[in-house]
């Protein structure tokens, strides 16, 4: 993974456009390959398994961010029709 990071973070902030979310995004996609890492290790490249796992996890976010979810500091009182 250490070997890996400068690259797939600079495939990030393409994807991303910005340092803090490629960061974000990086790291996400990481634990994802570490939870699959016994299966991970036995494909030929697993960099590209990275890289794919990060473009999906990209997607993943956009898809969430048009769809209206926003984080927000408080809930209201009341719904809103």
């Amino acid at each position: 993974m250490t070997a890996s990071w400068s690259s797939l973070f600079r495939a990030a902030m393409l994807m991303t456009g910005d340092f803090h979310a490629a960061e974000d995004l990086l790291q996400a996609s990481m634990a994802k390959v570490y939870r699959a890492w016994p299966r991970v290790s036995r494909v030929d490249h697993p960099r590209a398994y990275a890289r794919t796992v990060m473009a999906n996890e990209a997607i993943s976010w956009s898809r969430r961010r048009s769809s209206g979810e926003r984080p927000v500091d408080h809930w209201p009182d009341q719904a809103t029709p």
